[in-house]
């Protein structure tokens, strides 16, 4: 299990860095500004330990290789700024899942122009998408707040999907 991995404290990532296939347990990611991530390979699970569990600066991308899926686990918080990009090969919200434990107010927030690619599972804490911002896939939270032309686009395959919270599906919808 993720939780008995020995922690490699906080990673931080200022220019480029890559992940492969496994398992990693950190206390905190935090990305710089104009920094990029890829996952290039098979599946990897991050479990982030720290209240200020992951945070990526304005302009940062974190790709997602054809092939590859990213899950990750959050005890803290998630903030994404301004003009990020976290997406899979193709826009593929299943190939992105991220599960919040964190019960505080503004567990995750995706700031302006943000993109986001994933299915969102935080039930226990608010969650903001920021002016212009997109979530494709999924998101469930304490309250969702959905800020000026910002917008979620469901992606109807993860309907069926099965995932470390559980099987999914739609059962209550509201445009807005």
């Amino acid at each position: 299990a993720l939780t008995g991995l020995t922690s490699g404290g906080a990673y931080n990532v200022s220019g480029s860095a890559t992940l492969t296939a496994g398992d990693y347990k950190y206390t905190s990611i935090d990305m710089g500004n104009n920094a990029t991530l890829n996952i290039t390979s098979g599946d990897v699970r991050l479990y982030l330990t720290g209240t200020s569990a992951f945070s990526a600066s304005n302009n940062v991308n974190i790709t997602i290789a054809s092939g590859a899926t990213l899950e990750v686990f959050i005890d803290g918080t998630l903030a994404i700024s301004n003009n990020v990009t976290l997406s899979s090969s193709g826009n593929v919200p299943k190939n992105i899942q991220i599960y919040s434990t964190y019960s505080g107010a503004n567990g995750v927030t995706i700031g302006n122009n943000g993109v986001l690619a994933a299915a969102v599972y935080a039930p226990a804490t608010d969650v903001s998408i920021g002016n212009n911002g997109d979530l494709f896939g999924s998101v469930i939270g304490k309250t969702v707040t959905v800020n000026n032309n910002a917008a979620i686009h469901y992606d109807e395959s993860l309907g069926t999907l099965t995932t470390a919270a559980g099987p999914t599906g739609v059962t209550l919808w509201q445009e807005i």
